[in-house]
């Protein structure tokens, strides 16, 4: 019996130990309404930015929070913003309308969180759209400053749209008559006549274009199928070459008197059919491209990487170890192994093609990407992490001594939104 009091005791003290630890994390003072922690953006952009969500408060009350870190320390992205928000009690006080704009640079993560009374105006599924539509291109390309003006941007626009969806006035309608049925008939009567006229001029054109443009789209396409048989052209194009033969076959023959044509339809296919030839086209000069590439420097990096891969295994050897990175250093080895053997077999059977450089070529490419992805877990294993705002120093002075400070929300937890990766 003493014994379970014991475990019990024990389980209750480690919950209580562990819930402490999740409420004790603090976080600094807001730098305004833009604090870029992760020192992302120019100061000119911070002030311009914030001045807008200064304006943009004052005319809708709502309040937006845009935060960079350097990093979570561990943290949820979700939780982070949640937990965020209500510290610093972002948004109306009555309203509780807050938004958290959240990046978080080293795990490359992002999410938008509103409170309660902002959730069903920047419902989740508008949210997603903004995240991902807007501001993911942007992070992806490392445009942090696109990726938060536009991003902010965004979600202030929601919120415009749903106020003036709100302040729009109510039309009262009028009675029907005869004269409005007689109107409406003859309306009727026009757009059907007009859409006839434009079917048939449409119709005529359509004709005209397919017939004069098809036979240059043909004879483009037989040029390249007669270069499938080029070692330099990838599979992938000599596959779109098929696809595309097989999608001009109807159209080829076509003549002005040719029964049941439907010419738009004829039309629109030719045109994506042009599209995808010119588009053939450039993956077969970047076929050559490349290929010109692997036999020019596909020997020197054949030459060069048993140093590279020997120079970063003696790293990998110095300090805490990654297990990503040693199995990145092992699958490059391998990797190495199998183009080295490639070569010889190409070798004894009387020297190296196009062909097998242009095999060889990748996979030397795969290895040099693979080694300094082992460098980048080597270095971030044997770094300290820590919970970072970018070398912010607290000081005595509150938020509301220097900038416009948060209207007493808060409450995120009850409100809506989302992350991803970017």
């Amino acid at each position: 019996m003493k014994k379970q009091f014991l475990q019990i005791t024990t389980v209750l003290l480690m919950a209580l130990i562990a819930c402490t630890s999740v409420h004790a994390q603090t976080f600094p003072q807001p730098e305004g309404f833009v604090s870029d922690f992760a020192k992302l953006l120019s100061q000119e952009v911070r002030d311009s930015l914030n001045a807008e969500l200064v304006r943009f408060r004052d005319e809708t009350t709502v309040e937006i929070a845009v935060v960079t870190v350097p990093n979570l320390g561990g943290s949820n992205i979700d939780t982070f913003a949640v937990r965020l928000g209500d510290e610093w009690k972002v948004g109306n006080k009555d309203s509780l309308n807050g938004i958290v704009f959240l990046i978080a640079l080293a795990e490359r993560k992002m999410c938008i969180r509103t409170a309660p009374g902002v959730k069903n105006v920047v419902t989740d599924d508008k949210n997603e759209y903004i995240r991902l539509t807007v501001i993911r291109p942007f992070l992806k390309a490392n445009d942090w400053t696109n990726g938060v003006v536009r991003g902010t941007h965004a979600i202030m626009d929601v919120i415009h749209a749903a106020r003036t969806a709100q302040s729009a006035p109510v039309h009262t309608p009028h009675p029907w008559t005869t004269q409005d049925t007689l109107i409406l008939l003859i309306i009727i009567g026009a757009v059907i006549l007009l859409i006839v006229i434009i079917v048939a001029i449409r119709r005529v054109r359509a004709c005209n274009e397919v017939l004069k443009r098809k036979d240059g789209v043909v004879e483009r396409l037989d040029k390249l199928a007669l270069k499938m048989s080029d070692p330099e052209m990838s599979d992938n194009t000599r596959r779109s070459i098929r696809k595309l033969q097989d999608r001009l076959k109807p159209i080829r023959d076509l003549l002005r008197d040719s029964s049941g044509v439907k010419w738009v339809s004829t039309r629109d296919e030719l045109n994506s059919i042009e599209w995808y030839v010119s588009n053939t086209e450039s993956a077969y000069e970047s076929d050559q491209a490349y290929a010109k590439k692997a036999r020019e420097e596909g020997p020197v990096l054949m030459e060069k990487l048993p140093e590279k891969l020997r120079r970063l295994e003696k790293k990998l050897k110095g300090g805490k170890q990654s297990e990503e990175a040693s199995q990145l250093l092992a699958h490059a080895q391998q990797e190495y192994a199998r183009a080295r053997s490639i070569r010889a077999q190409a070798c004894s059977g009387g020297g190296m093609g196009i062909l097998d450089w242009i095999i060889v070529f990748a996979i030397l490419d795969a290895i040099v990407d693979d080694s300094s992805r082992a460098v980048e877990h080597h270095d971030y294993a044997n770094t300290t992490h820590h919970p970072s705002y970018g070398g912010h120093q607290q000081s005595d002075q509150t938020a509301s001594d220097t900038v416009d400070s948060f209207g007493g929300g808060g409450q995120f937890s009850g409100g809506g939104g989302g992350s991803n990766d970017f």
